[in-house]
């Protein structure tokens, strides 16, 4: 018998939540025969299916979310994307009966249904709804940070979450900072949360301890946001700058403080040592690679991937404590970890990364060592394998990791 995982997403930009449905899909590919990604068109990205290496068959699902209005365009769009949010208890059917005609159509044993956060994209919760409507065992995913209900919509909002909830034979979740979220925010059921770490191939680009360059480079590989901390991660940089004449920062990547950053560093007489040269092509893993400590100072997130490939990288770390950041990295061993939003903790942390050579080794070994015992891409399929071989035979996830 043909066995069916249909992976199914609405998605509008690339991120973090994008590359966890391709590393979830990578993972469960050797338990199936077919593997169907579905989503809005346009919304799985030429990179992401190049990820995925056997043969995927692609589906074009339409549905009507105020997010795919509003991304479609036009003059009216906002006021359309009003219009589905006010229609929503119709527009939400309306989506459950034509996903469930695509999920059918695919002759879906499981569908899994991948959510940034929660509740997120309106499309995956119908998908939940329809998955079963269609005789699929449905699995919904959720990355990031849930937020509380609305005041004013409380009640429809508490009906639609139960109703999801009972739906899904499992709830998949990459921290349990999300997993506790659900729980306190949305009235999640405990006993169908399971977690799933993420997972990233292995690569050939890794520091040993002693890699530590002369002139130190501090940077990071993400967004250079000010949600991500990069004014923050500047102005700790300053502090220490004096005190470490040949350290250099290199922040790779796009975003909003992007010259806000490089304006600040050219009134503080830093222009020299600041690097940001927005989003550079190449292996990610020898950008971070090319890093003596890598400084991640975001203010909010559910689990990074900037995390996870500093570890592979066996990268010394200085971070926030965020989201699922505290369940990879302890405070002394793998990195130091500090407060969101506090340049001088952030500097304090740096200036002990600097100075201290045999802290920077500890946490060189044990962030590498981190990474191949529980953020391998083989140890997420040993997971993905154990709970879709559960929710398939219709077995309870209690135990799944916790």
């Amino acid at each position: 018998m043909t066995r069916t995982l249909v992976a199914f997403t609405e998605n509008y930009r690339i991120g973090g939540g994008n590359r966890y449905f391709v590393d979830f899909a990578n993972a469960a590919a050797g338990g199936f025969d077919r593997i169907v990604v579905a989503s809005n068109p346009g919304g799985v990205f030429p990179e992401d299916l190049a990820a995925m290496p056997y043969d995927t068959e692609l589906v074009d699902a339409h549905f009507a979310t105020s997010a795919s209005v509003a991304h479609a365009g036009g003059a009216l769009a906002e006021a359309r994307a009003g219009a589905v949010r006010l229609a929503d208890p119709l527009a939400f059917a309306a989506n459950v009966r034509s996903l469930a005609r695509v999920f059918a159509a695919a002759r879906a044993d499981i569908v899994v249904a991948f959510n940034g956060g929660y509740p997120a994209a309106r499309a995956n919760l119908a998908a939940i709804l329809a998955a079963r409507e269609a005789g699929a065992v449905p699995v919904l995913s959720v990355v990031g940070t849930p937020v509380p209900r609305r005041e004013r919509l409380a009640a429809y909002e508490q009906r639609l979450d139960a109703r999801v909830f009972d739906a899904a034979a499992a709830i998949v979740v990459n921290a349990h900072s999300i997993e506790a979220a659900l729980v306190s925010l949305r009235d999640a059921p405990a006993g169908k949360i399971a977690l799933v770490r993420n997972g990233i191939p292995d690569t050939a680009f890794v520091r040993g301890p002693s890699d530590f360059s002369d002139a130190p480079v501090i940077g990071c590989v993400s967004r250079v946001d000010v949600e991500k901390g990069a004014p923050d991660l500047f102005e700790a940089f300053a502090l220490i700058a004096t005190e470490f004449p040949s350290a250099r920062l290199r922040l790779i990547g796009e975003g909003d403080a992007h010259d806000a950053v490089l304006e600040r560093a050219a009134a503080r007489g830093l222009a020299d040592r600041v690097e940001a040269p927005g989003r550079v092509g190449g292996d990610v893993a020898a950008l971070v690679a090319g890093l003596d400590v890598y400084a991640f100072a975001s203010h909010h997130e559910g689990f990074p991937y900037a995390v996870l490939e500093a570890m592979r990288a066996g990268c010394p770390l200085v971070t926030t404590g965020v989201g699922g950041v505290p369940e990879a990295v302890t405070d002394g061993v793998e990195g130091l970890v500090v407060p969101p939003g506090d340049p001088e903790a952030l500097a304090a942390a740096l200036r002990r990364m600097l100075a201290e050579p045999a802290l920077r080794a500890s946490c060189s070994t044990a962030a590498r060592a981190s990474y191949a015992r529980e953020f391998s891409l083989e140890a997420m399929r040993e997971s993905v394998s154990e709970l879709l071989g559960r929710v398939g035979a219709g077995e309870p996830i209690e135990g799944q990791q916790r």
